[in-house]
């Protein structure tokens, strides 16, 4: 290479014979310039040149110089030439801003930046593409520079453009031109299925014609409901990542659990204050996740309380007393246990809702209302997944939860919530009358006080109240476990 040999110099870019040349003492630039037939006028910078020269220890110099001023022998730019420099004349294109380049994005294969050659023209971008993608919506955006700080915008047909090369609206490209393909959003890029079954015609899975196909046109093309069937109570479950966004279930899932966790919490506080002992609670819920109740005064210890002496505590049956020693009877050691066996079902328990893992959920829907306002709100637009059930008519009327005979009544006409309550023997002790609930058929919940009728398939829940039992009968052991089942399942659904 040049660098073998020490009296040579590189000399490249915009001049008619670049190479290497030897120099000798006190050359200058514009006699190595000469040596190599002067600068390419047309593509020469008229300012731009640098020496790139090596210094002490292998380190590198830079020096610019001006190319025309240092063939005027201008002392400042026509240096002496020294072994081993590089020099480079700097053509034009290669310091002005580069326009050569055209791009185009959008539907298309491969979008990116081409070079502009002579003559191209917009259906030659596209073809440089590899054309068109399956989501096009057949016509594009060319965003063309003007003068000023504005651009031109065209709108072009390519479909037609593509099939006929003359067409006006083939346009030659110029630089920095930018095409912009754009897309059909609600064209589908595959077949999405959707399943309908029961009272219809024709029951069974659908591929979607277009995105956005709504409930009464796949009802129609399933032949219509049948003579049996019941639109009001109809059953549309949707896939649960298509109605809720990840971070939306993993927030739920986090508050879920917090509330949980707070209500055990509450639940033995009301206890406490109620006069029940549970130690032995504490102890049989600390071992669940993150359910932690720290001992302290006024708590016993199990090797206590089932010698019969309990240190710092009072028995299910009292009130809290002073620290001292409490005789407990063999009644109470046998409730505490049943605390401890109720209590340890309850809050070992996975606080995480099954509702939100589910696969599918169910969205409350009047289909009748669909069918009749054809493209309205209740009309819903179907996505891939979605499964539709259309039930038999309904012939009865369902009263569960706090009454007397739970059980489903014959659906009678015109007949108010009395007329099911009293049917099933009217509501139970402890039953919370105003806090019934009507489950519709089509999986709508209404309070009581907001339902005017009762409609076929309807299912009357009654809650039972949130109530402790008198602190003298804590100490029965199948009341403490009455109580922790029922609050386990209650408490924070009903409580004000």
């Amino acid at each position: 290479t040049f660098e073998e040999i020490g009296n040579k110099v590189l000399l490249s870019g915009a001049i008619w014979r670049p190479g290497e040349y030897g120099v000798t003492q006190n050359q200058r630039i514009s006699d190595l310039i000469t040596l190599a037939g002067g600068l390419v006028g047309e593509e020469a910078s008229p300012h731009t040149g640098q020496i790139i020269r090596k210094g002490k220890e292998g380190l590198e110099k830079l020096i610019s110089f001006d190319p025309e001023k240092a063939l005027m022998h201008d002392p400042k730019n026509d240096l002496v030439v020294e072994p081993l420099d590089t020099i480079r004349i700097f053509a034009a294109a290669e310091i002005e801003p580069d326009i050569r380049y055209i791009s185009i994005a959008g539907s298309v294969r491969r979008p990116g930046e081409y070079i502009l050659r002579e003559g191209m023209t917009v259906r030659d971008l596209v073809l440089r593409a590899q054309g068109l993608t399956a989501d096009s919506s057949g016509e594009l955006e060319l965003a063309r520079v003007t003068r000023g700080h504005n651009s031109d915008i065209r709108q072009i047909k390519i479909d037609r453009v593509l099939k006929k090369p003359s067409d006006p609206d083939n346009l030659k490209l110029r630089p920095m031109d930018r095409i912009n393909v754009l897309a059909q959003g609600d064209r589908l890029l595959e077949y999405e299925i959707i399943i309908i079954k029961g009272e219809v015609r024709r029951p069974g899975p659908y591929a979607l014609k277009q995105r956005g196909e709504r409930l009464s046109e796949i009802i129609k093309r399933a032949g219509g409901l049948t003579s049996e069937a019941f639109p009001e109570g109809a059953v549309f479950m949707r896939k649960t990542e298509q109605i809720f966004a990840q971070h939306q279930l993993k927030a739920a899932e986090t508050i879920q659990s917090d509330l949980y966790q707070q209500a055990v919490l509450d639940l033995q506080a009301d206890l406490m204050r109620a006069g029940a002992n549970i130690s032995e609670v504490a102890a049989a819920g600390s071992e669940s996740p993150n359910f932690v109740i720290p001992k302290g005064e006024g708590f016993g210890n199990k090797k206590d309380f089932e010698g019969g002496k309990v240190e710092g505590s009072v028995s299910l049956s009292k009130l809290f007393v002073d620290k001292g020693s409490t005789d407990i009877s063999e009644t109470e050691i046998e409730s505490s246990k049943a605390v401890k066996e109720e209590t340890s079902r309850f809050t070992g328990k996975d606080p995480s809702s099954k509702f939100l893992k589910q696969e599918n959920m169910r969205i409350p829907i009047r289909l009748d209302q669909a069918i009749q306002k054809v493209g309205e709100a209740e009309d819903l637009a179907l996505r891939d997944g979605d499964q539709i059930f259309i039930p038999p008519i309904p012939t009865t009327v369902s009263v569960i939860g706090a009454v007397v005979n739970p059980s489903s009544i014959l659906f009678k006409q015109y007949q108010g919530i009395s007329y099911y309550i009293n049917r099933v023997g009217g509501f139970s002790t402890g039953a919370n009358h105003a806090r019934t609930v009507i489950v519709r058929s089509n999986g709508e919940v209404f309070p009581l006080r907001k339902t005017f009728s009762i409609k076929r398939g309807d299912v009357i829940l009654v809650p039972p109240k949130a109530k402790l039992v008198p602190r003298n009968k804590l100490a029965e052991s199948s009341q403490i476990a009455q109580i922790f089942g029922n609050l386990a399942v209650v408490y924070k659904v009903i409580k004000p």
